[in-house]
């Protein structure tokens, strides 16, 4: 398992840098949830170990094959090239054979955020509301064409409350900086209320997300001398409001001091491209309500797995995300309310 160099030959005698990345099975990732969850506590190891069909790290390693395997230009240009996808259900082999990046702006940024300025997150948002705009409002297709989604809808949200609990329970007491006792009273509110939520989620308009948007698996393409998103690692692609994949950007390129204004203004830009590429109305109103969702969703959903691994091997860009978080979150109670 892993990415390979390699070159490829074409009908021209031309070589191609291509990159192999041989997928390794969710089990795989399941076997290594675990080992980090052991090395928490005993609790959260049970929980992880009872909620792995439940999780979005169910059936990565088939469904990044099948969704970078589509052909409409609205998605392709954002992505690297693919030229082969190799899917042997009964080997259980799972591969992308796709484009070598190099050079790329803003590539491996992660720790380099101030790096990032207004016009790579603008162009980050017309990329992604291009992509955003291919399966808007087309969900049962979507995961019909797509069934390797494991989809975090209200019925899988409810089932995961055990695991959520014995997250907050971690977290509260190893990661108090992180997660306050106020901070894991708002947490378990909200996992109290998924129900309402999640059923709010599902009469909004979703789409294909990438999920995993943030500076780890996003860079630009200069071209003519402008930038173009280019968005790679796509297994955790799933069926979602179009403004998770935004959340996800701020958490990981703005600081803490980010300000309601600031928000409004990505979040504005983020339904006008969407509107304009879509060529349907997005109700502002219920587009900042979806924002709110969405960062909360996100809360619970993917970072207690961030602050389990940082627990066992810090990750240097922690710190400033959660303080991101932290102030996002903030300004949904009080400046951003819906």
């Amino acid at each position: 398992m892993g990415l390979f160099p390699v070159t490829l030959t074409n009908t021209a005698r031309q070589d191609i840098p291509v990159m192999l990345k041989l997928k390794p099975l969710d089990q795989d990732i399941f076997t290594m949830m675990r080992f980090l969850a052991g090395k928490c506590s005993p609790a959260l190891l049970q929980a992880i170990s009872d909620s792995t069909h439940l999780i979005e790290f169910f059936n990565t390693h088939s469904r990044e094959v099948a969704v970078m395997n589509q052909q409409d230009p609205r998605l392709t240009r954002y992505m690297p090239t693919i030229y082969g996808v190799i899917r042997d259900d009964k080997t259980r082999t799972y591969a992308l054979v796709e484009e070598q990046l190099r050079d790329l702006v803003l590539m491996d940024s992660t720790n380099d955020i101030d790096l990032w300025q207004s016009c790579h997150i603008e162009t980050a948002i017309a990329g992604i509301a291009e992509i955003h705009a291919v399966w808007l409002g087309q969900e049962g297709a979507l995961l019909q064409r797509f069934p390797e989604i494991c989809l975090q809808g209200k019925e899988n949200t409810l089932a995961q409350r055990p695991l959520l609990y014995a997250f907050a329970d971690f977290m509260a007491q190893n990661l108090a900086h992180y997660f306050t006792s106020s901070d894991r009273d708002y947490f378990l509110s909200w996992v109290e209320s998924a129900e309402i939520w999640c059923s709010e989620i599902e009469q909004m308009p979703r789409t294909l997300v990438h999920n995993d948007f943030n500076p780890r698996n996003i860079a630009f393409r200069q071209l003519d001398g402008r930038l173009e998103l280019c968005t790679w690692d796509w297994e955790l692609a799933t069926l979602h409001l179009p403004q998770r994949d935004l959340v996800e950007l701020l958490v990981f390129t703005q600081q803490a001091d980010i300000s309601a204004e600031t928000v409004r203004y990505y979040l504005e830009l983020h339904r006008q491209q969407l509107e304009q590429h879509s060529q349907s109305a997005i109700d502002p109103i219920q587009w900042q309500r979806g924002y709110v969702l969405a960062l909360h969703d996100f809360w619970l959903r993917r970072i207690p797995f961030y602050l389990m691994a940082h627990h066992v091997s810090q990750y240097p860009f922690i710190d400033r995300a959660m303080q991101t978080l932290r102030k996002l979150i903030e300004l949904t109670r009080t400046s951003l309310q819906s």
